[in-house]
């Protein structure tokens, strides 16, 4: 469906292969290859009403304005229709020419919607058009900070500055928040964004086919900048995009992310990580196992059944584990599974001394990881991989066989090393 103006000025829709309409300002002879996604909801709307318009009366003897906006609608057979509709309305009706060659009287108000608002009023007002809260990988950068986010089997890691679990919660806040503001104007190219306060990359994996052999990366780039109206309540924006124009500039309402500092901080990567150590259910603990560092003797493990948790003898036996040792592996899993920490980057902390490691494997033997337990100046620490969780209100459960922090002894003098994932055991 095209909306011709006075002056030539173009408006179209265009229905997509998948069904959807855009929009583009094209000539209606075109086939676009990239527009802005509109409501399709709206643009059937106006079809079903332009193919109901009752004809008020035939005007054989009127004559039409040249310079009268067109609607016409090209069929997927090619043929096309068109209507040229007089703005000016008598008692209602206005007069219309039906494919150059019938003069009409018509309702005014059935070709109100088309004319007044029209395709440009029926883009969506989101500025990641075509993408909601389904992404597949997002990237945040704002100035030196920069955070990759990835959804694998259905849960998000993230994978940089470093690899490790991601809160999905906080994940799902921030995508909300985004997904909230709403585009207030479409602007001209001189106001694409050149300087942004933070920098949008969202990206979802869409199945081509229906037995996954095929898929097709459908992306958004959103570049938010400064203030664009004294209120603050409006920001300039710029999007690129998969099926998008090249560029698009955008005055966007805030929604519910408002200073520079707020938008900043969405690229503060710490924010991102996971607030437990052990992202599994505590359920899918099968085998848990307890090594102070430099004490082989001091190892401890524990295999659970249908009746509970049997402590596993040096010599590969079995039997029955204690009570205080059952409440203690049930507040040991409890903190590690369940418990928030305050996450950090673990190159980010220089005083990190580890005194025991735990490993943990389901009933069939399957490695869940293992990770490291012990203090950061006093306070009761745990480190997995690339990321170090502080429990300054917490005292450490008896299994862990960690000392009072006041009864610490002097570290020795060691190599200075830089830990990795294959130092503390864990390839989760």
């Amino acid at each position: 469906m095209t909306v011709t103006e006075p002056g030539g000025v173009t408006r179209s829709v265009y229905r997509t292969d998948l069904g959807g309409w855009i929009y583009a300002e094209l000539p209606v002879t075109a086939t676009p290859d990239v527009g802005w996604p509109t409501d399709a909801t709206r643009v059937n709307s106006a079809l079903r009403t332009l193919s109901l318009i009752p004809v008020a009366g035939e005007a054989e003897s009127a004559s039409i304005n040249d310079s009268a906006p067109v609607i016409e609608l090209r069929m997927a057979d090619g043929t096309t229709r068109s209507l040229q509709v007089e703005r000016d309305s008598v008692g209602g009706n206005t007069l219309a020419r039906i494919d150059e060659d019938r003069l009409v009287l018509i309702e005014a108000a059935t070709v109100a919607g088309v004319l007044e608002s029209g395709p440009e009023a029926w883009r969506v007002n989101s500025p990641l058009a075509g993408i909601a809260a389904d992404a597949s990988r997002i990237t945040i950068v704002a100035g030196e900070r920069r955070v990759a986010l990835a959804k694998v089997d259905n849960r998000w890691i993230m994978r940089g500055p470093i690899s490790a679990r991601a809160d999905e919660e906080i994940i799902r806040t921030v995508l909300e928040a985004i997904l909230k503001m709403r585009i207030v104007e479409f602007a001209g190219e001189a106001a694409l964004v050149t300087d942004p306060v933070v920098t949008i990359d969202i990206e979802r994996d869409d199945l081509v086919r229906d037995d996954g052999s095929a898929r097709r990366v459908t992306s958004r780039t959103l570049a938010i900048g400064g203030q664009a109206d004294a209120g603050a309540s409006t920001r300039r924006a710029t999007v690129r995009g998969t099926d998008l124009p090249p560029a698009t500039a955008l005055v966007v309402e805030r929604g519910d992310i408002i200073t520079d500092q707020q938008f900043a901080n969405l690229a503060r990567a710490e924010a991102y990580l996971s607030k437990t150590a052990v992202p599994e259910r505590r359920e899918d603990i099968g085998i848990i196992l307890f090594r102070p560092l430099g004490d082989p003797a001091g190892d401890r493990g524990f295999r659970r059944d249908l009746e509970g948790w049997n402590e596993m003898r040096p010599d590969g036996g079995m039997r029955t584990a204690e009570l205080p040792d059952r409440e203690e592996l049930t507040s040991a899993i409890t903190m590690m599974t369940g418990t928030p920490g305050e996450p950090r980057m673990a190159a980010d902390v220089e005083a990190f001394r580890p005194l025991t490691r735990v490993e943990m494997y389901t009933l069939d033997d399957s490695d869940l990881g293992s990770l490291q337990v012990g203090y950061v100046d006093g306070t009761l620490a745990i480190r997995r991989g690339n990321v170090l969780w502080l429990y300054p209100e917490i005292q450490a459960p008896s299994l862990f066989a960690l000392p009072a922090p006041d009864q610490l002894e002097p570290e020795p003098e060691r190599e200075p090393s830089d830990a990795s994932d294959s130092e503390t055991g864990d390839n989760k």
